[in-house]
């Protein structure tokens, strides 16, 4: 089994779009197509992609404004394995800590991030559009 961590490719946005069609707040294909300070990376295994995280990295600080795993390939560990090398990553375009958001009531999301060492630093009450929390989460690298 060979994975990899690599750009977006043309074309990948609708699918990742199509992915995101069951979230509360779904991104758009032209969501995907990002500005010169973020990147997609797609989490490649076996020639097919299996998921993605969205990076930004500005000066010594990363934030992770998505991450998601195929649907179909949930369950699995698959998540953590994508954390890890976007961790990677981060580091290695000179950030020092990861930050990010976090509805404070995605059981599995939050779990992930756990497992992963994050610590919440704020919820914000009614951040997302339909009034629900967000949990501020960072973990230095």
């Amino acid at each position: 089994m060979s994975a990899s961590l690599r750009p977006i490719q043309a074309g990948e946005e609708a699918l990742f779009a199509g992915w995101e069609a069951n979230r509360p707040y779904p991104w758009t294909a032209g969501q995907f197509l990002t500005g010169p300070r973020s990147s997609v990376l797609v989490w490649e295994e076996d020639g097919a992609p299996r998921g993605f995280g969205v990076l930004q990295v500005i000066d010594d600080e990363a934030y992770l404004l998505n991450l998601m795993v195929d649907p179909a390939a949930r369950r699995r560990g698959h998540g953590a394995n994508l954390l890890q090398k976007v961790m990677i990553v981060a580091r290695d375009q000179g950030a020092r800590r990861l930050v990010l958001d976090v509805d404070a009531a995605n059981g599995p999301a939050l779990a992930l991030y756990a497992q992963a060492g994050f610590e919440t630093l704020e919820r914000r009450r009614g951040a997302y559009p339909r009034g629900e929390d967000a949990l501020v989460m960072r973990k230095d690298l």
